[in-house]
């Protein structure tokens, strides 16, 4: 439906049927509870919603993005208000691909939703909390048999787990985990579907609401969390900027080429647009591209508008943690975003050091990890409304001693290349960014540490971070646990 792809690209379709497909598909969902970009899935679920009675039940496989992606909100909040005894089954990242998938090509992340159709209200008509079981199996299954061994364990498993995480078992194999997501009714990101260790989503709901918790340890970051477009003016998207000049679909306001070394990266139309990850390994990057405006393109009412909203820092709209290092790069001069980074605009030049700190460290990664999408192993896809959502420290509320020691980190750390972001437990870089995220919180004390150390461990041990990478692994089988 976007970006080139038809959900209605079929063997005989003319491009007039299709179009004309995709207008009628528009029109029977427009007062349904699905959006067109998340795909043709959320328009069955939103059907199956219609057709089953109450205390049916459904039953669908579907992509793991339903469980987290901005376009499916909505139909997340629909099946929170109309549907219980909701189980989410995923395979641990990368386990589901090939001959084993749930469905047979999609090659995606998958899980498999199960609910019963309800109208449970609260006394004051609004929707209750919804209480979603997520599973994670280690394997998938293979064999009828099997499968109906393991259906009746997460049974077991979900009738005994109230809270917190329950063991899946199989006779004496334990063969995945099981836990309760408690949901508001808002349709936020349901973000314990597909985790090995739902610790690290409680930890990340903790530091939503502004508290850094694990274990039996707790202390509040000593300002209020706030969502990243509350703080900072974000965009415009590729499309607004320009186009690649060998594209043969024309966009925006400039046709972008690549820049030829350290002095072309200097100039007015700059553009941090490509993902490098050989180029990108500090906290400051230089621009990838400069725009052109060749007769035909854009217009300068359009390119005047472009550099009104240059900036120095920019979020990754798509990392790999596999290959990448930064969820923020910064540079050095004013420049327009990109295909995969996304501008952030702030006029405190503190304000922007300290997001750059906040955003790669443990902390930052762990919160947008929970997030942004999974569909693909060892990434993360954020769509443009979603990365305005993010949950971010109140950097303003900040004294202005923490900012200072922010910024003196920043200055200290930004020429030091750090690792992939999967290998963040065995990279000193990334240790050192974390101890200055502490200490612009006023929290570096033990605990601090401790908590922080388990935290960066746990999470790169997850498969949808690693990603199956030959080398994490072999560094998390090396390397010594907290």
């Amino acid at each position: 439906t976007r970006g080139g792809q038809s959900a209605f690209d079929v063997a005989g379709l003319s491009d007039a049927e299709r179009k004309a497909c995709q207008k009628r598909w528009k029109r029977l969902v427009r007062q349904e509870p699905c959006s067109n970009q998340a795909g043709m899935a959320a328009s069955f679920v939103a059907l199956a919603r219609r057709k089953v009675r109450l205390g049916g039940r459904i039953g669908f496989v579907l992509p793991l993005t339903a469980a987290l992606a901005d376009s499916w909100t909505v139909t997340r909040r629909m099946i929170e208000r109309d549907f219980a005894e909701l189980i989410a089954v995923a395979v641990v990242a990368g386990k589901a691909l090939g001959k084993d998938a749930l469905s047979a090509d999609t090659h995606m992340e998958e899980m498999l939703l199960i609910g019963t159709r309800s109208r449970a209200r609260r006394s004051n008509g609004q929707p209750g909390r919804t209480a979603i079981h997520c599973v994670t199996l280690y394997q998938a299954p293979t064999r009828m048999g099997e499968a109906g061994e393991i259906a009746r364990a997460i049974t077991d498993a979900s009738q005994a787990c109230a809270a917190g995480a329950e063991p899946i078992r199989v006779g004496s194999d334990e063969v995945g985990q099981l836990c309760v997501l408690k949901t508001d009714g808002s349709g936020s990101p349901w973000s314990a579907v597909g985790v090995l260790r739902p610790d690290l989503v409680r930890a990340a709901l903790q530091l939503e609401r502004g508290t850094l918790a694990f274990d039996t340890f707790e202390r509040p970051l000593g300002i209020p969390m706030t969502s990243l477009g509350t703080q900072f003016a974000i965009g415009p998207t590729h499309h607004l900027i320009g186009h690649l000049a060998e594209a043969t679909f024309k966009c925006g306001a400039f046709a972008m080429h690549p820049v030829r070394g350290a002095l072309d990266a200097v100039g007015p139309d700059r553009a941090l647009w490509a993902a490098r990850k050989a180029d990108q390994r500090t906290l400051v990057v230089s621009p990838t591209h400069k725009g052109s405006a060749p007769k035909g393109v854009g217009s300068e009412q359009k390119r005047q508008a472009m550099r009104q909203r240059r900036s120095t820092v920019f979020y990754a709209r798509n990392i790999r943690w596999t290959s990448q290092a930064l969820l923020v790069a910064s540079t050095a001069q004013p420049a327009m975003g990109g295909r995969a980074w996304l501008s952030l605009n702030h006029e405190d030049e503190r304000i922007r050091k300290a997001l750059a700190l906040w955003s790669n460290s443990t902390l930052g990664m762990l919160v947008h990890w929970t997030k942004g999408q999974r569909t693909q192993t060892g990434r993360s896809t954020t769509q443009v409304g979603a990365v305005t959502k993010l949950p971010c420290p109140r950097l303003d509320q900040l004294p202005g001693e923490s900012l200072e020691r922010a910024v003196m980190a920043f200055d200290r750390l930004k020429g030091r290349a750090l690792l992939p972001a999967c290998q963040a437990h065995t990279d000193d870089v990334r240790k050192s960014i974390d101890a200055a995220v502490l200490k612009m919180f006023v929290l570096d004390g033990e605990g601090s540490a401790q908590a922080v150390n388990a935290l960066r461990w746990l999470w790169c041990n997850e498969p949808s971070v690693h990603g199956g990478n030959k080398a994490a692994i072999r560094l998390l089988s090396e390397a010594a646990g907290p």
